[in-house]
């Protein structure tokens, strides 16, 4: 006879969280429970878990209509990075993801992360280079970065 429980951490060969699963009554009892990774399925809970399923969805539309708005944004931008040199073509060092975040942000008040960019080569001349940001897993947009003589 197996018991119904709602998940409330991922347990590996078991279920993800906020899954409901069938387990024998003495593990759901000596161990699920105990240690909080689990609760017995009830009218509360199972109403419990849809609210939980339908925030979820909500917040996942929001950020999705962010990523969207950003990236409409970003791609229609140049954003321009200083760099100081000693002759006409190259400058000292390169370009790196933190100094592309810092610029995004002094442009657009936008603050993601440095390891959402992806750069394909060394920045190490100046131009205009393309350059990719992860919004998210779906969202990837591409724009335009100019190094210019500081």
């Amino acid at each position: 006879m197996a018991v119904q429980v709602i998940l409330k951490t991922d347990i590996p060969k078991l279920g993800k969280k906020g899954t409901l699963v069938k387990v024998a009554p003495g593990y759901a009892h000596n161990f699920l429970f105990p240690k909080g990774l689990a609760v017995l399925v009830s009218e509360g809970a199972l109403k419990d878990l849809s609210y939980k399923e339908k925030d979820k969805k909500e917040k996942q539309n929001r950020s999705h209509n962010q990523a969207l708005e950003i990236s409409k944004e970003l791609s229609s931008k140049i954003i321009r990075i200083k760099a100081k040199s000693a002759d006409e073509e190259k400058f000292f060092g390169s370009i790196t993801s933190q100094d592309i975040k810092r610029s995004i942000f002094e442009e657009m008040k936008l603050d993601i992360d440095k390891r959402d960019i992806v750069i394909d080569h060394p920045i190490k001349n100046f131009g205009t280079h393309k350059i990719i940001l992860k919004l998210t897993n779906q969202i990837k947009v591409q724009f335009l970065v100019e190094v210019i003589k500081e």
